[in-house]
């Protein structure tokens, strides 16, 4: 099988199993908010552009509503189709992986432009064992969708770099879709007019005959993409309706310092998202990427020094990771829930992992290349049977080099968005008789979202129960408690500090945990 059937048969995987998995997965703390939004911005245009209740709803404002917004059209559609059975939240879910899928397909074919048919075999391969990548790519309603957009994005800028000054129509059609869908969903999407600003300079200034030969073609093609891309925004982020130039402005001036009030647990201790060390995302990234795809990233750094190695699109392909990053670290950006946000630097990161390995086979004896190639398969596997075995608790990650997820679950965060909650949730209306025994109601304290356990519990009319939510209330009868919030003492001694009743476990550790009063 040649590289690129063997990299068709793994997108084809992707899109296979990503929408399988994503029915499984959990109702996260921000479904709810997502769906109200989609809901809000349909009433903007049902209304005929009247019903500007969206501009009260939190700050979703300031982000576009692409994926929100569309879900919503297009459940409403296969709604009259006869598909009523279809639940919204599994419908989302599968919408969403499918956004996954795309990202990984295009991840392959920017690896292919740049490095060659084996690195785009590398790429897929990597992807889809990488727990932090596939398990967001489940139920994440706003990171997976920019990241996908934001890969599209990439893939037309280097195909920018291989064709200017000729610039197809095809290509600016990609490149507006590329920016048109990453600021659909979030102002972060004007990195890819600013890597596109930044390419035109240089190739006007290492190619100035052609430039000058072909700059009204070149400038118009531009302004078509850029048209494209900010069309498709306007669509889905009605703020720019209000303020078409300003929503950009304003939303990038609070985005660049968004004030997040909460916390998060890092190396054992509870620091404010807002005043992070500088080693918060480059730990994040080492102790969540899978050992294979961790060392190809160092050695595709350690292999810049290499002049066969310094090609334009191999250190492109470096910027659009390596730029983010430190433009974050620079501004002191307020991060959380492991580096979700930054969840997009990880598709280059691969793709320039992939290159590295692709290299480097060049360089091996054909009779050795076969056996370096299983190699590779071989040292994927694990994290490909710890995605197996830790269904759906996936993004829960942490890889071996770090000592998993028993030597980090008092140190970092685990499960932050309570994905666990569907699985304890189906526990308990399945074994609602033990739960009930001779009374009608049971008194149920929880912490974090209800709607992520009350979704589940609805299914079952028969089980009543009462939420208690005061923090200070005492336990009366059973609870719902999760990990996040907690410090390091709090998890290593015990914890949940009462008796369990039903716990969802990642490699024996509790993630979250139906509990009682003793």
């Amino acid at each position: 099988m040649s590289y690129r059937s063997a990299t068709g048969a793994l997108i084809a995987i992707a899109f296979t199993l990503f929408p399988w998995w994503a029915k499984g997965a959990g109702w996260t703390f921000d479904y709810q908010h997502h769906i109200r939004y989609g809901e809000l911005l349909y009433q903007y245009y049902a209304s005929a552009f009247t019903d500007l209740s969206f501009l009260d709803f939190t700050n979703a404002r300031y982000y576009g509503g692409l994926l929100d917004l569309s879900a919503h059209l297009l459940y409403k559609l296969l709604y009259l189709l006869g598909w009523q059975q279809l639940e919204f939240f599994i419908f989302k879910n599968i919408y969403i992986s499918l956004f996954g899928a795309t990202a990984l397909a295009v991840a392959a074919l920017t690896a292919k432009e740049i490095y060659g048919n084996r690195a785009a075999f590398y790429t897929a391969l990597f992807l889809l064992i990488s727990p932090k990548f596939v398990g967001h790519s489940f139920n994440n309603p706003k990171d997976i969708a920019f990241a996908c957009g934001y890969i599209i994005g990439v893939y037309a800028l280097v195909r920018v770099v291989k064709t200017l000054p000729q610039l197809s129509w095809s290509l600016l059609v990609i490149l507006g879709l590329g920016i048109g869908i990453s600021l659909g969903m979030r102002i972060g999407g004007l990195l890819l007019v600013a890597y596109l600003g930044m390419i035109v300079t240089l190739w006007s200034i290492f190619h100035f005959k052609s430039f000058n030969e072909h700059k009204i073609k070149i400038i118009t093609s531009l302004i078509l993409a850029l048209g494209l891309g900010y069309a498709l925004c306007f669509l889905f982020w009605p703020l720019t309706h209000q303020r078409p130039i300003g929503a950009f402005q304003e939303t990038l001036a609070l985005m660049s310092s968004f004030d997040w009030p909460g916390t998060v647990l890092f190396k054992g201790k509870i620091v404010e998202g807002r005043a992070l060390p500088w080693s918060y995302l480059p730990t994040w990234i080492a102790i969540s990427t899978p050992p294979l795809i961790l060392f190809g990233y160092l050695l595709s750094l350690g292999m810049l020094v290499k002049k066969q190695y310094q090609t334009s699109l191999n250190l492109f392909c470096h910027f659009t990771t390596l730029f983010p990053a430190f433009y974050v670290l620079a501004k002191k950006s307020t991060l959380y829930d492991d580096y979700r946000q930054m969840l997009f630097i990880y598709l280059p990161l691969v793709i320039v992992a992939a290159g590295a390995y692709a290299f480097w086979m060049e360089k091996i004896r054909a009779h050795h290349r076969l056996l370096s190639h299983a190699l590779i398969v071989v040292l994927a596997m694990p994290s490909l049977l710890w995605m197996v075995k830790n269904y759906p608790n996936t993004y829960s990650y942490f890889n071996d080099l770090s000592g998993g997820i028993k030597s980090n679950a008092a140190r970092f965060e685990s499960d932050y968005w309570c994905n666990c909650y569907r699985e304890i949730a189906e526990w308990m209306v399945k074994n609602k008789e033990l739960l009930l025994a001779d009374k009608r109601t049971i008194h149920l304290k929880f912490e974090g979202n209800p709607d992520s356990l009350t979704y589940f519990l609805a299914k079952d009319s028969k089980f009543h129960y009462k939420l208690v939510r005061e923090e200070a209330a005492p336990l009366q009868e059973y609870g719902v408690v999760y990990r996040r919030g907690k410090s390091s003492e709090q998890l290593s001694l015990g914890w949940p500090h009462h008796p369990i009743v039903y716990a969802v476990t990642v490699d024996g550790v509790p993630i979250c945990a139906l509990i009682r009063a003793q």
